[in-house]
């Protein structure tokens, strides 16, 4: 379906945002500071959103998974503005 395809390739692009934020965590730490407090909360959020998705369309609800995904879009692409992607 296409709530599917849209899930599995926003998958692919938390992935990729997970993996570029945990090298810039490492970095930063080494340096002494953290990641900025508003994009581990977009993070974190963006993790809850797309659980919360894969639960809605385990239960076939497609409006849900919409509403969810949505949701985690709009964190993904702060993330992604925030590491240049």
């Amino acid at each position: 379906s296409a709530v599917r395809e849209r899930m599995m390739m926003m998958g692919a692009r938390v992935g990729a945002v997970a993996t570029s934020l945990q090298g810039l965590q490492r970095e930063q730490s080494q340096q002494g500071v953290g990641l900025r407090s508003d994009m581990v909360a977009a993070q974190q959020r963006l993790n809850y959103q797309m659980n919360e998705a894969q639960a809605s369309l385990n239960q076939n609800d497609a409006a849900a998974v919409k509403k969810r995904l949505d949701a985690a879009e709009r964190d993904l692409e702060r993330l992604e503005t925030f590491l240049g992607k």
